[in-house]
């Protein structure tokens, strides 16, 4: 009888899209990547979901700063922030290295992802982080640039200065959100399915992401909230800021195998 009940538990949990997964198994549905294969790779991956949150949130931190102060008609020093960004990231890569438990091909894809987070305006889709900045302060409505302007020498920012209080206001909360979605895809959904896989127990990732208390869910949430605000413009409207969260989505499941690395170490 315990037999017959574990299969049906099982088969009911495939049924709802629940993987079972094994060290070393490909994560399979959206997400690339594979779960890792020993405590150590476990370990140094687990860490680097965090080190990824930190640069991402930061660099979307420099951005609202620069938006705010170009507003103002002022300057801001953005590329040195975002240099700042990069070299906390860089030590932390440094410390991960220096523990000795971390495998370089786990080092090599954390160096890959730095590079295309940081990538220029061809990088849109799905986006690095500079390119992203005019999907975020998307309004054209002032006419004034990001580019070039608040201490962006190299132009390498997308989007615009927000026309008006309510827009900026609007902008900086999807900026938030964007950034919140992002890290918590990376440090909670994707680290829970690599723990889970590891123990070679059912991992439901996207329950993580799209269930009822999931974090697309809750972002969809703090979205419908910002449009009843009535202070978003029409480029930031409720399908604009969900086509974003998809978007995010996309890269967080894409660069999932830039942390997890395959084969497995």
């Amino acid at each position: 009888m315990r037999s017959i009940t574990l299969a049906m538990i099982g088969a009911g949990a495939l049924a709802a899209g629940v993987a079972l997964a094994n060290p070393g198994d490909p994560f399979g549905g959206d997400e690339t990547g594979c779960v890792p294969g020993t405590k150590d790779a476990l370990r140094c991956e687990g860490k680097l979901t965090k080190v990824t949150a930190k640069l991402i949130g930061a660099v979307i931190r420099c951005h609202i700063d620069q938006a705010g102060a170009a507003f103002q008609g002022g300057d801001f020093a953005e590329s040195q922030c975002e240099e700042s960004a990069k070299a906390k990231y860089d030590r932390d890569l440094g410390r991960l290295a220096a523990g000795g438990t971390c495998p370089q091909e786990v080092l090599d894809g954390a160096a890959q992802q730095e590079v295309l987070l940081l990538a220029g305006q061809g990088q849109i889709t799905p986006p690095a982080l500079d390119p992203l900045n005019a999907t975020i302060f998307c309004d054209a409505a002032s006419g004034a640039p990001l580019t070039g302007a608040a201490g962006d020498p190299d132009g390498d920012d997308g989007g615009f200065v927000p026309a008006t209080v309510e827009n900026l206001k609007c902008a900086i909360g999807v900026a938030k959100d964007v950034s919140k979605l992002w890290t918590d895809i990376l440090t909670r959904c994707h680290y829970r399915a690599a723990l889970y896989g590891f123990r070679g127990d059912y991992a439901d990732d996207e329950a993580c992401e799209e269930g009822a208390y999931g974090v697309r869910t809750r972002y969809d949430g703090l979205a419908a909230k910002l449009v009843a605000a009535g202070i978003c413009p029409s480029c930031l409207d409720g399908p604009g800021q969900s086509a974003l969260g998809t978007a995010i989505q996309g890269r967080a499941d894409q660069d999932n195998g830039l942390i997890f690395v395959c084969p497995a170490p």
